[in-house]
């Protein structure tokens, strides 16, 4: 007797454990093709221009998949949607990681930053809608009975690179370059801008421009090249001496200067001339 209420206890245990496992990781739909929108979109009342692009791409890529159009409401909206996807940045040092997890009836797209938010609708749409975005002018968006995600799902990312960018024109910048998680300097805000703010124009960055000849050769010749036993910077076809003490500390006090006088500026450029001139 003792032994069969046991084994009895034992699978009712199991039996429950089983069920509630199975509601727990129940997917959560966010819509359904053929039927009216259940699920809104959940944006803070103050969110910025490219949290609300990230609403309006996932909202754009919905109806591409599903035929149906999902709202886009303020999070201080009453009475609150049941079901929802809920777009934040939460802050942090990782601006453009961001994490994706479901909670009862609502999915949660929080970001680093504003352009994190923007990734993680991206994810969203890559991994459990089948997007995919090779060109701008080629894209796989398939058509889908139901767009929906795991009950458990809890998944985060973030870049391994701060900056990324591509000296290809089609991802220099636009909506091809943020859908492949590019952050270079000619993204829009509603992109979420640029990455490295440069003090000046990248391509600026010369060490001519820094050091131009008119300027400094007749006081200091021994900043330039040293050809043939002669210094030179006149012929349009010379670079500097890297290995002058005096100059390195000159160019170092420039990219400072530079970069007090751009405010949020976090990066500079400096290159050699091109050309030859060794």
């Amino acid at each position: 007797m003792g032994q069969g209420v046991t084994k009895l206890s034992l699978c009712v245990a199991f039996c429950i454990a089983a069920s509630f496992s199975f509601a727990v990781s129940e997917p959560l739909s966010i819509a359904r093709r053929g039927e009216q929108a259940n699920c809104a979109v959940v944006v803070a009342t103050n969110a910025d221009e490219c949290v609300r692009y990230a609403a309006k791409e996932l909202c754009d890529y919905t109806k591409r998949m599903t035929g149906v159009e999902l709202p886009i409401v303020s999070a201080d909206e009453t009475p609150a949607p049941k079901r929802a996807v809920v777009l934040s940045a939460a802050g942090g040092e990782r601006k453009d990681g961001f994490r994706l997890y479901a909670e009862g009836q609502r999915l949660f797209v929080t970001g680093g930053g504003s352009r994190g938010v923007l990734y993680g609708v991206y994810e969203l749409l890559e991994r459990f809608g089948g997007c995919g975005w090779f060109a701008p002018w080629c894209e796989t968006v398939p058509e889908r009975e139901v767009f929906e995600v795991p009950g458990d799902l809890d998944f985060s990312d973030a870049p391994a690179f701060d900056s990324r960018s591509a000296s290809w024109r089609g991802a220099i910048a636009g909506k091809f370059a943020a859908r492949i998680r590019y952050n270079g300097q000619h993204m829009k805000p509603e992109q979420g801008g640029p990455a490295v703010v440069y003090a000046k124009a990248a391509n600026d960055g010369a060490i001519g421009r820094i050091v131009p000849p008119k300027e400094y050769f007749d006081k200091h010749p021994e900043w330039y090249c040293e050809i043939d036993g002669k210094r030179q910077a006149k012929s349009g076809n010379w670079q500097i001496c890297y290995s002058n003490p005096e100059l390195v500390k000159f160019v170092a006090e420039v990219v400072k200067e530079r970069l007090r006088s751009v405010p949020g500026a976090n990066a500079t450029s400096i290159a050699q001339n091109d050309c030859g001139g060794w």
